[in-house]
């Protein structure tokens, strides 16, 4: 089977020399496909097409922008978890003020069961894959603190991370009216 347009929706680019385009397809097993592009050479050579993912309510919502080329507003957390140290894994997948307060609740337990804090679970959890399948509370205790000691010194980590994000969105397009 193959899959028929079902729609199709124009706005105008932000040099205003092409479009944007919008299209959505379906066949007869009500399988979707959706795609967004750029008609436009000039504005195809500045920008790509990136989304961010939105929850309103029940339901998730994808909102497309153009990024310049070259930048992204995904994240930098890939890595392959063999080869980068557990403290540099937590630098680069959550905040300082988040590591600090973990540090406190790990500071304060003796025993992963006597841990509520459902972040500070996931980090013990988390430690059981990368740190010689332990989850013993003084060797993530540790692992936190080299994290904390060493997160400014980092090129990257989650916070300086989570700056670029943001000036590249400033500088980004949401695409609106599609």
């Amino acid at each position: 089977m193959s899959y028929e347009l079902d729609y199709e929706k124009k706005v105008s680019c932000p040099c205003e020399k092409g479009q944007i385009v919008e299209t959505s397809s379906s066949n007869d097993w009500n399988q979707v496909k959706s795609n967004i592009y750029i008609e436009c050479m000039d504005c195809k050579n500045k920008y790509h097409i990136e989304y961010q993912y939105a929850i309103h309510g029940d339901h998730d919502v994808s909102i497309p922008y153009l990024v310049p080329n070259g930048e992204t507003l995904i994240r930098n957390n890939s890595y392959n978890i063999n080869e980068v140290p557990f403290s540099k894994q937590l630098c680069l997948s959550y905040s300082l003020d988040i590591l600090d307060m973990v540090y406190q609740v790990l500071c304060k337990s003796t025993t992963y069961s006597k841990i509520t804090d459902e972040t500070t679970r996931s980090i013990v959890r988390r430690s059981k894959r990368s740190v010689n399948g332990t989850m013993r509370i003084n060797t993530v205790r540790e692992c936190v603190s080299e994290a904390i000691q060493n997160y400014n010194n980092l090129n990257v980590n989650y916070d300086k991370d989570t700056e670029r994000i943001a000036d590249v969105k400033k500088r980004s397009l949401r695409i609106m009216n599609l």
